[in-house]
């Protein structure tokens, strides 16, 4: 049902953010809802509960249509969140040094229960090139996962997540498991 999966990402956003918290007092967290369109539920803070606040006063929306492609002018989540933050701004020339502060964007994504609106016939190539377009330097991390059994496999991706962005290899060089013996893949580091 729709309520329980609000539910069981209610409770894994929960998780992650107190993790987060609790590896670093100063993290902050912000969160943004789209339904029709994107908005900001709750500034930055560094307090989870404030956050957790918010995120247990939503409610399931039942849309009655819903379109992959944002209307022109449009700036969706990313656009509410350059209004909201200034990107660090830094040199292109010296890659070697971080930035003084890293914005990750984390997109929990629930199948809306109405038939996404296309224009063609692959929906699900569609679906997939969009987000696959929202990451312009390769390095986001994709998981999908089914609400309709265990939520472990949901919570194990978002403890993927907890490690800082610039301390992870890309998605495609990580590999999450334990190795039989000594075998090591060449083409992967075991994280």
């Amino acid at each position: 049902s729709r309520s329980n999966a609000l539910t069981v990402a209610q409770k894994m956003i929960e998780m992650f953010v107190r993790t987060k918290h609790k590896i670093d007092k100063s993290h902050e967290f912000a969160l943004v809802v789209v339904n029709n369109d994107a908005t900001w539920l709750s500034g930055f803070t560094s307090d989870p509960r404030e956050v957790c606040s918010c995120l247990y006063d939503l409610d399931t929306v039942v849309c009655q249509s819903f379109s992959i492609r944002l209307p022109r002018g449009h700036r969706g989540v990313t656009g509410v969140i350059g209004q909201k933050i200034e990107l660090p701004v830094t040199d292109t020339v010296q890659t070697t040094i971080p930035p003084p502060y890293v914005v990750r964007t984390i997109l929990v994504f629930g199948r809306p229960g109405c038939q996404p609106h296309f224009c063609g016939g692959d929906h699900v190539k569609d679906m997939f090139g969009f987000f696959g377009s929202l990451d312009t330097k390769g390095t986001n991390y994709k998981y999908e996962v089914a609400l309709a059994g265990p939520a472990l496999e949901l919570h194990n991706c978002m403890a993927k997540l907890l490690a800082h962005p610039l301390q992870r290899p890309c998605q495609s060089h990580a590999a999450y498991a334990l190795l039989d013996g000594g075998d090591s893949p060449d083409s992967e580091a075991t994280v």
